[in-house]
This record gives structure tokens, C-alpha cells and sequence, in this order.
């Protein structure tokens, strides 16, 4: 058993969770900016 290395992947899996639901808050804005500029 390793407990730094547990939480290091903890501490990793929950910046990766942040940063996935940041970045899914903002997709919709991402598209929407991608659709805007592919059309014109």
C-alpha cells in the first residue's frame, strides 16, 4: 500500500473533474462561437 501515491490520484482525479466540468460549462459558448465563425 501506498497512501502518498492514493492521494496524489485523488488529488489528480478531482483537478481533472474540475476541469472537465469547467470545461463542460462553457461548451455550449465554445460551439456557438465555432458555428458562428464556420458559417461566415
Amino acid at each position: 500500500m501506498q497512501p502518498h501515491l492514493d492521494h496524489c490520484d485523488a488529488v489528480a482525479a478531482r483537478a481533472a473533474c474540475l476541469l472537465l466540468m469547467d470545461v463542460e460549462s462553457r461548451m455550449p459558448d465554445l460551439i456557438r462561437d465555432i458555428v458562428r465563425n464556420w458559417r461566415t
